[in-house]
């Protein structure tokens, strides 16, 4: 076990009202964003190498960044799509050191780790704050197997995320094509004549 803080480095996002804009350019990564993020987290994005993103005083994102909401309590990796946007108060930055902890492995412990949720919710109803702090992130214990199980764990979390991604696409084709038949049936000529 190690504590978050001897594993990773916390960057915190900015407060919006203290940001200067440019209206053309700039956007912010916000709730939307991190949700397409979080339904769209797969291997190719945890292989990207993240950047430090800052420019011009602004930190923005990039293509591999782990990202922690700090309301819903879940992490993600920043996707080639949502990358370049401003990061704002509601996010924190994780930069792992990935001789230690691999970013797929913690957003699996951050996320699913049965464990890991429990000390979540025990150090939030301790502080009483909902959201997650630095306080709080930095004091989580996290198991720390050695690299190849962490990988291997990696792969499992992957390959489950992605049979739930299509089980819901196929619960939508499912629901569509009964809907469609349903709708067929009412429309069928012979059964309103029969009515009549």
């Amino acid at each position: 076990m190690a504590k978050v803080k001897d594993l990773v480095e916390l960057v915190f996002g900015t407060n919006q009202a203290r940001i200067e804009i440019d209206h053309d350019i700039d956007e912010f990564y916000d709730k939307t964003t991190f949700e397409y993020d979080y339904e769209h987290l797969n291997e190719r994005n945890l292989d990207v190498l993240s950047s430090e993103g800052n420019k011009s005083g602004k930190m923005y994102t990039q293509t591999g960044d782990v990202l922690i909401s700090t309301s819903s309590q879940l992490a993600t990796v920043v996707s080639e799509h949502t990358a370049n946007k401003i990061l704002t108060i509601n996010f924190i930055k994780v930069n792992c050191n990935e001789r230690l902890i691999l970013k797929g492995y913690f957003i699996y412990l951050f996320n699913m780790n049965k464990t890991i949720k429990k000390e979540k919710e025990r150090l939030a109803q301790t502080t009483g704050v909902q959201r997650i702090t630095a306080t709080i992130l930095n004091d989580i214990e996290l198991p720390l197997p050695d690299i190849g199980t962490q990988q291997k764990i990696v792969d499992l979390y992957l390959k489950m995320i992605d049979i739930k991604r299509k089980s819901y696409k196929y619960a939508e084709l499912i629901e569509k094509t009964t809907y469609n038949l349903l709708e067929k049936f009412f429309d069928n000529d012979e059964i309103n004549k029969k009515k009549e």
